[in-house]
């Protein structure tokens, strides 16, 4: 990933008076920026390297193995309660993985829906979101930085 480097667009950008630093994502980084973003993601990864090791040992190993050497047999009631916990368990996360981000795209999924719907039925064109871009609304529908270039390329002329 590090190898990939971006074109230099500097030109166009400057003849179409675009200027770079509002585009989300191509300001200019520098080293030290990037040295600070590997540094953080480093650091990420082994915190997410030492919690795997230590799930894994404490939920296979830690947790489960003294219950083999105890000798305890279940009651049915118990053996009753340990799979119901299990089942609620097994429900409730299902419902925060799969039902939850859902119910927190509910807004886009409508609109999505709604916009296909409309333009299966022929009823109407789906109207895009206005852009925003650091609290700016812009111009949807304008030509590309490319024509608009050529464009203020040829009024100098």
């Amino acid at each position: 990933m590090a190898a990939i480097r971006k074109g230099d667009d500097h030109d166009i950008a400057d003849a179409a008076g675009v200027d770079l630093e509002e585009v989300p994502g191509e300001a200019e980084r520098t080293a030290a920026a990037e040295e600070e973003e590997q540094r953080k993601l480093k650091r990420a990864s082994t915190i997410a390297r030492i919690l795997t090791v230590v799930m894994t040992l404490s939920l296979l190993i830690l947790w489960p193995m003294p219950m083999y050497g105890s000798g305890y047999v279940f009651s049915k009631p118990f053996f009753t309660g340990w799979v119901s916990v299990g089942i609620l368990w097994l429900f409730f996360s299902s419902a925060c993985v799969a039902v939850y981000p859902l119910w927190e795209g509910r807004g886009t999924s409508s609109h999505t829906i709604k916009a296909i719907w409309l333009d299966i039925t022929g009823k109407k064109k789906p109207q895009r979101g206005a852009s925003v871009s650091r609290g700016v609304p812009i111009e949807t529908g304008r030509s590309s930085p490319v024509e608009a270039v050529e464009e203020k390329m040829g009024e100098k002329s």
